[in-house]
């Protein structure tokens, strides 16, 4: 086996059993790839040197760049990253930032100079952003500098992380600024390897066990359910909060809410109107009574000369235009008499 590029064995240190690993079958010829390679090599820099650098590679509302100008790029975050940063192969680290082109840059850029990207996405919060870097034991972090409140509040949390980087930042240590000294323009990738993050052994004929395969069943269709609900169809999420709600307390629906520690109707209020619990039970409350005051306004003559009219209005066409008539000179009545002084 080809040895490790990786001075940083932590992905290979904390791979799954053996038994747990799926079948490594590359017989196709174009699965064939060399011992040593480099995707970023193979996307960008072979397109700059077969002439296509001046063809657009990312584009952007903001921006478009070419392969030569995201090559560059490339090179000058990798170049930050290991004279600056002192990321050397196998290192994690996190990215957070939107769907833009520094942001493809920085991946790129990560994985050309041997590290693992880890990337998140921009509308997590502080205590979820917490939990990759605690699994995954990151030091280093590259942020857009928009996102830099609740990247502060993770940085507070988690020990393991040592130093977060912003981009899109005026300020001198800001990624922008390291980046941008002369010398960066060109970087040699990271030779890596296609064992990098397995030991070696016999990968052929791994099938993961039966323990393994049950791990990985499905959760059940109602606990699935909440967590697949979106907030584009409130109406349609409160008509499966009923039904849930009507079988929480019996059968598979109920034994799954109690699992998982809370009702389905609470969370799922939660999860499609974005309100917390209390706020939930204070608006079903308000919305109770607003009911009982519209039902108290009607009288009980009106509410009784409805109903005669509905049962009627079928049986016999004459009784139900005298009540319709009816009515209509009763509520005439409260409108010019609502006291009823005139008897």
């Amino acid at each position: 086996m080809t040895p490790s590029a990786h001075l940083d064995t932590f992905a290979r240190d904390n791979l799954p059993p053996r038994a747990q690993w799926p079948d490594f079958l590359f017989g196709l010829p174009e699965l064939e790839y060399p011992d040593r390679v480099n995707c970023v090599v193979e996307l960008l820099d072979r397109r700059v040197a077969s002439g296509d650098g001046h063809r657009p590679c990312v584009i952007s509302p903001n921006e478009t760049l070419t392969y030569a100008q995201m090559a560059e790029r490339v090179n000058r975050i990798a170049n930050a990253l290991t004279r600056e940063l002192d990321v050397v192969p196998g290192n994690r680290v996190l990215l957070r930032g939107p769907n833009n082109p520094m942001m493809v840059a920085a991946t790129l850029a990560v994985i050309k100079a041997g590290g693992v990207v880890v990337a998140t996405m921009p509308l997590l919060r502080a205590k979820e952003i917490v939990y990759p870097i605690a699994k995954a034991k990151i030091r280093l972090a590259l942020c857009d500098v928009r996102l830099a409140e609740e990247m502060e509040k993770a940085r507070t949390q988690a020990g393991d992380l040592e130093r977060v980087i912003y981009w899109g930042s005026d300020a001198s240590d800001a990624l922008d600024a390291l980046m941008a000294k002369p010398g960066y323009e060109t970087f040699t990738a990271c030779d890596t390897a296609c064992d990098d993050v397995r030991p070696a052994g016999d990968l052929r004929q791994l099938r993961p066990s039966r323990a393994a395969r049950a791990s990985h069943r499905p959760l059940h269709r109602f606990a699935a359910a909440r967590l697949y609900i979106r907030p584009r169809r409130p109406r349609a999420v409160s008509v499966a909060h009923r039904r849930l709600d009507h079988s929480a307390g019996k059968g598979r629906a109920g034994r799954s809410a109690r699992r998982h520690g809370q009702a389905p109707r609470d969370h799922l209020i939660h999860r499609a109107h974005g309100l917390s619990r209390d706020a939930c039970k204070a608006r079903r409350a308000r919305r109770l009574v607003a009911a009982q005051m519209r039902v108290r306004r009607r009288s009980l003559a009106e509410v009784d000369v409805r109903r005669l009219a509905r049962r009627d209005r079928h049986q016999d066409p004459r009784r139900h235009r005298r009540d319709r008539d009816a009515a209509h000179l009763h509520r005439l009545t409260r409108e010019r008499d609502p006291a009823g002084l005139n008897g």
